[in-house]
């Protein structure tokens, strides 16, 4: 299954460090840079990929593939 968003704006210099605690492109404006750091453990946890694209015209699509499988072993212990 696969969840996809779009948006524009200012194209993503690294699509890899966006998702790091308090990194933000962009320091004027407002936020933590928090949000995606959040997003990218709950993914983690689930076995939920994400991918980026992000080109020079500003359109961004994060694309989200869940697993087709029941939740890993791991994820089923701890409840």
């Amino acid at each position: 299954y696969c969840l996809e968003f779009e948006s524009f704006g200012k194209q993503i210099e690294d699509k890899k460090k966006i998702f790091e605690r308090f990194h933000r492109e962009d320091v004027v404006k407002g936020g933590y840079g928090i949000g995606l750091s959040l997003i990218a453990e709950i993914c983690a946890e689930f076995e939920i990929s994400i991918d980026v694209q992000s080109d020079e015209s500003g359109r961004t699509l994060f694309g989200y593939l869940f697993p087709v499988t029941t939740p890993s072993k791991k994820r089923a212990a701890k409840k």
